[in-house]
């Protein structure tokens, strides 16, 4: 009997060395890291098991960005049409994909495409419920013709409609809703997926 108390004790105190030696070596980590709590296990018939310390657990990987084809608008070089390309896109989140899209629509990659998104900041993209809700900045170049907010507006609907969750887009300017882009074309508040 005493035997068993003098294995237990022996083994209680192994690893509570060992717990804190492990603890030593955690102070020079990172204060960013999580500490973990060592635990104790108790046994209260099993003279053969022993307590042994939790091994702290492994940060999580950051998620892998993701990638998705999609299709992008461009003016053409004489800007009266558009121009349609196969583009990649690279983002974090589901959520995040929608202004990648807007994104890449300010680079065409080749002299036969003109961005009409040129001057265009997109401040805020956010889905909810179908609903996307965009709230842009245009700096002074971004304010052109009727011809060009008319391309902008048909590039803009076609790129995010692509995606089948989006059904309405909410555009914003400087987070108020305006009745034109560029002053030539009426905003609809919404824009609503054709039928």
């Amino acid at each position: 009997m005493m035997q068993k108390s003098t294995i237990r004790v022996l083994l209680a105190g192994a690893a509570i060395a060992t717990v804190l030696a492990g603890c030593g070596a955690r102070d020079k980590a990172p204060a960013a890291q999580p500490q973990v709590a060592p635990s104790v296990a108790h046994s209260s018939g099993n003279a053969g098991s022993s307590a042994e310390p939790q091994a702290p657990q492994s940060k999580p990987q950051a998620p892998q960005p993701k990638t998705a084809s999609v299709h992008t608008y461009f003016g053409d070089e004489n800007g009266t049409g558009l121009v349609v390309k196969q583009t990649t896109i690279t983002y974090a989140s589901d959520s995040d994909k929608y202004g990648a899209a807007l994104k890449a629509l300010q680079h065409p990659g080749d002299s036969k495409a003109v961005s009409l998104f040129d001057g265009f900041t997109f401040k805020s993209v956010k889905l909810e419920s179908g609903k996307l809700y965009l709230d842009l900045k245009l700096d002074d170049q971004a304010r052109t013709g009727s011809e060009a907010e008319e391309l902008t507006l048909q590039a803009l609907q076609k790129t995010l409609f692509q995606f089948p969750e989006v059904a309405e887009i909410y555009v914003t300017v400087d987070g108020a809703k305006v009745d034109s882009l560029m002053g030539h074309m009426d905003l609809p508040y919404p824009i609503k997926r054709s039928q």
